[in-house]
């Protein structure tokens, strides 16, 4: 049976700080990209497919529905899976539809206007942290923003102070 070993949010997808640093220590063989535009491209599709072919890794580039649809049918398949979305509500949607997601990292969402900046590349409006705050409590996924292995980690209880009346 397939496994998800690495989750994470990602705004830029796959790109060399995920293929050089993050790749290498989840354990994955497998690559999923997971988004509706980038999926419903062919184009878009194929840089994805050749950014990450670097890796070593088998890469595939699915929609949510498809995404879904394969982790019901068969988890997966026997799959060791580094999945990569592009929102955190794209994640989001995954985990309530049933995709065993335990952590989510939070990693490339680079802070605008209306955000709280988390850590140095991360930020994230209020109603995203709400979202992540029932995410975590409805569906036991630990959820913390790093952006490499290697920089700071903050879970997503200590984000959430940042915020008044979001816990």
């Amino acid at each position: 049976m397939g496994k998800i070993c690495f989750a994470r949010v990602d705004e830029r997808l796959v790109h060399a700080q995920v293929m050089m640093t993050v790749v290498g220590s989840t354990g994955a063989d497998a690559i999923y990209v997971v988004e509706d535009e980038t999926a419903n491209d062919e184009f878009m599709t194929m840089i994805v497919e050749n950014a990450a072919s670097r890796t070593n890794l088998f890469v595939r580039v699915l929609t949510k529905d498809e995404a879904i649809r394969e982790w019901q049918e068969d988890n997966f398949g026997e799959d060791k899976v580094l999945l990569i979305t592009k929102t955190i509500e794209d994640m989001g949607t995954l985990i309530e539809n049933g995709v065993e997601i335990k952590t989510v990292d939070i990693g490339g969402r680079a802070p605008q206007s209306g955000m709280m900046t988390i850590i140095n590349e991360v930020g994230i409006t209020p109603d995203q942290a709400t979202y992540l705050s029932k995410l975590a409590d409805q569906h036991s996924v630990n959820i913390y923003f790093q952006s490499t292995p290697s920089t700071t980690r903050v879970d997503l209880k200590e984000a959430l102070t940042k915020f008044s009346g979001i816990s």
